[in-house]
This record gives structure tokens, C-alpha cells and sequence, in this order.
């Protein structure tokens, strides 16, 4: 079963499944994927990680995906807006998978405070914590999968084309 909490703009899914497969898609914000116990896998156009019981994975917008759980995991997947990311002073997350376990307990205090619909400044204290964290990683500890997607461009509908005709 998953339980859906929204507080402010961040969204969460969280709960235990044991068997999911998801096509296909991407999302305009931030994905980070907190897996307690079992592991879903991510698969991105050329490649595959695993997230395991205490690992954390960053799926950076637009970077289209897909996941499978094949045995019981427990989990919680939290949707946080680009801007929010970036007014934590944090420019840009690369999708990246992190076995630290202080990216995971920040990660999970962050589901716990959107959970609890804590204080916005308390929950942008442990999402700056987080990006904070994730953005610090140490060699070797970390994957980070190569994303060959753009933001979808922003489309100026005032700009007039010249020279045609």
C-alpha cells in the first residue's frame, strides 16, 4: 500500500510494494527515492541502478526513466519543485545513487517533517541539509548516471520571425 502527503509544493509518495513496474516517464522536478528495506530498480536509456535498503537516489527533471520492484520494499519517493531546490543555494543535483548513510537520515528526516506537515522553514532547512549533502559526494561512494536530456526549452510567443516569405 502507498500513502500520497502534499505539504506546500512538495509531494510524497511513501509505503511498501512488492511488486511494481512503472513505463517509461519522467517528471519536471526533483525525484529522490529513500529505500528503507529491498531495492527498486532504475532504468535509464543506457543504464541500470539498483537502490537498496538505505540508499538514496536524485533523479534530476526531465530525465526520463523507468522502475521495477520484484520483492518487498519499503519506500518513500518525494517530488520537490526546481526552484525550490535552487532557493536552498544549490544550483544543480545530477542524477546520482548515495550510500551514505548521513544522505539517507537527512533524506528521511525530509520525509518525516513533509509527513508531519512541519514548519515550511523547517522543511526547507532539511531539504537544504539534503542537497547540501548530495552535492558533497565523496570519490568513489557515488554513481552518477549521465543525463542526456535538456529542460524543455521556454517558448517566446511574442518573437517574430524575420527574413521569411
Amino acid at each position: 500500500m502507498v500513502r500520497y502527503t502534499k505539504h506546500a509544493e512538495l509531494e510524497v509518495f511513501d509505503g511498501e510494494l512488492s511488486e511494481h513496474r512503472y513505463p517509461w516517464h519522467y517528471h519536471a522536478c526533483y525525484t529522490i527515492i529513500v529505500v528503507e528495506r529491498g531495492s527498486i530498480v532504475y532504468q535509464f536509456q543506457d543504464t541500470s541502478i539498483r537502490v537498496g535498503g538505505s540508499e538514496v537516489l536524485v533523479v534530476e527533471p526531465y530525465h526520463v526513466h523507468r522502475n521495477m520492484i520484484a520483492q518487498p520494499t519499503t519506500y518513500s519517493a518525494v517530488f520537490v519543485p526546481r526552484d525550490q531546490v535552487e532557493r536552498t543555494g544549490t544550483t544543480t543535483l545530477a542524477t546520482q545513487l548515495s550510500a551514505r548513510p548521513a544522505v539517507h537520515q537527512k533524506a528521511v528526516a525530509l520525509v518525516q517533517c513533509i509527513k508531519e506537515a512541519a514548519s515550511l522553514s523547517v522543511v526547507n532547512e532539511r531539504l537544504a541539509a539534503l542537497c547540501g549533502s548530495i552535492t558533497d559526494p565523496l570519490p568513489g561512494n557515488e554513481d552518477v548516471v549521465p543525463s542526456r536530456t535538456s529542460p524543455v526549452p521556454a517558448i517566446d510567443l511574442d518573437r517574430r520571425i524575420t527574413g521569411a516569405g
